[in-house]
Parts: C-alpha cells; structure tokens; sequence
C-alpha cells in the first residue's frame, strides 16, 4: 500500500517536492519482512538548472530515544526537469516499535519540503530452525526400573522406524529418594538415557509426585514449605546426575 505525503508551500516555487512511501500498511504499521522505500520526486520549473538540492532522512526509535538510520544526498536538477529518488532505511536490531521519519529537502538554506511521521515496524514470527517431529510417553519405568541396554535398544529402534524424535519419561521422588535425605539414581538409569541421547532422542524428563516420607500420599504433590524443599532437593539432584543427558525438564 501506498502512504502520500503533500509538500508544504516554500518560499522557493520554482521547485516542488512530492514523497510516497511503499511497504507501509494502513496505520502507518511495516513489518520485519517489508522493505520501506522512501520515493522522492522533486521539480524544477526554472529556466535555469539547479544546484546543490540537499534531502535528508531521519528515522528515530521515540522508545529508546535513538536514531535508527540516517542518510544525506545531494543533487542537482536541470532546467524543467525532474529527479526521482528511492531510499531504503537500514532499521537494524533497534529499528522495532514506535518509529519517527523525518524527511527535509532543501534548496540551500531554503525549505522546500519538511515533514515528519510516525511509523509502527513489527517483527515477524521467526521460523523454527527445528523441527519438534513425534513424541511417544514411554513411562513403564516409573515404577518398574527396567533400565537396561536391551530397553533402550528396543526404543531407539522403534523410534528410528517410526521417526520418533522426542521421549516422555521420568523417575518419580519416591523411587529416587527411598530414605529420608537419600538421594540414588537407580542401577542403570544414568546410562539408559545417555544412550538415548547418542541416538539422537531428545528425553523431556518429568520430575513429579509426592513422596510419603516428608507426609501426604505418593500421588499427591508438595504442598506445604517443608516438602516444597524436599521435592525441590530431589529436582536438583536429578538435573546434576542428568546434566548434559536429558533434553529438557
């Protein structure tokens, strides 16, 4: 879409200036994705050529307080001619948000056009360099610890066939911590995971429940400061022994 802009009356009328900008929508608003081409055309209607016209654009970030792009370009017009010009702001990391652009074009020290706009630039969604693919809950070993190479060969082979990227799995508190203040990882869980992770399966780790020990059932969770601490302790734990093993939590 096109947003017009109309030069002011200047002293000098033997030359005139029209704007137009291109890659602005209605409201003023641009996007990441959008060029915003500043479109300068200025007449001469002397018999004579002109010299020495100045334009200058300015765009300013009024959040941050800061000019964004600016550029200065001089030229010359000839007798009953016309120039048409075309700039592209360079906005940059800081070119986001409430936008200013200021345009003058003068003849010397005089005037020919001045004015100033607000511009709203968004950013564009970002597209994922990943793909997130399948995940399966493979949660058997919550209360079964079959933590063995046979068991995860039986799902990297699985996942392989079927493009399963991601596993859903955990080790409840009460499995990891047995006795008060005792922390163990079971026989085989470390390495079970750590081959998942050399096969290129991401495992979402779920750290989860009560534990009777600090009070309360096994299914239900922490609710008091005491077992809020104790569960906290068991978290901490767990991601120091899967540190660099699991994918996330």
């Amino acid at each position: 879409s096109l947003a017009s802009l109309t030069a002011p009356v200047s002293a000098d009328s033997g030359i005139s200036t029209e704007v137009s900008l291109s890659g602005v929508s209605v409201g003023n608003i641009c996007s990441q994705a959008e060029d915003v081409v500043v479109n300068i055309t200025t007449a001469n209607r002397e018999a004579y050529a002109v010299y020495g016209i100045t334009t200058s654009i300015t765009v300013t970030n009024n959040t941050l307080g800061s000019t964004v792009w600016t550029n200065t370009d001089t030229f010359d017009i000839n007798a009953n001619a016309r120039s048409v010009k075309s700039y592209t702001p360079v906005f940059g990391t800081r070119g986001y948000g409430d936008l200013t652009l200021s345009i003058s074009v003068k003849n010397g020290s005089v005037s020919i056009y001045e004015n100033s706009y607000s511009l709203t630039r968004v950013k564009q969604p970002s597209a994922l360099n990943y793909s997130l693919g399948y995940s399966v809950n493979h949660a058997f070993v919550y209360k079964a610890p079959t933590w063995t190479n046979e068991t995860a060969e039986i799902i990297i082979n699985a996942a392989q066939k079927t493009g399963v990227g991601y596993i859903r799995d955990g080790i409840e508190w009460i499995v990891i911590e047995q006795s008060k203040g005792s922390r163990v990882m079971p026989a085989g869980s470390v390495e079970f995971y750590r081959q998942l992770k050399n096969a290129g399966i991401k495992v979402i780790f779920v750290l989860a429940y009560g534990n009777p020990l600090y009070g309360g059932a096994e299914t239900h969770f922490p609710n008091t400061d005491a077992q809020r601490t104790a569960f906290a302790n068991y978290c901490q734990y767990v991601a120091q022994q899967l540190n660099g093993i699991v994918y996330d939590y």
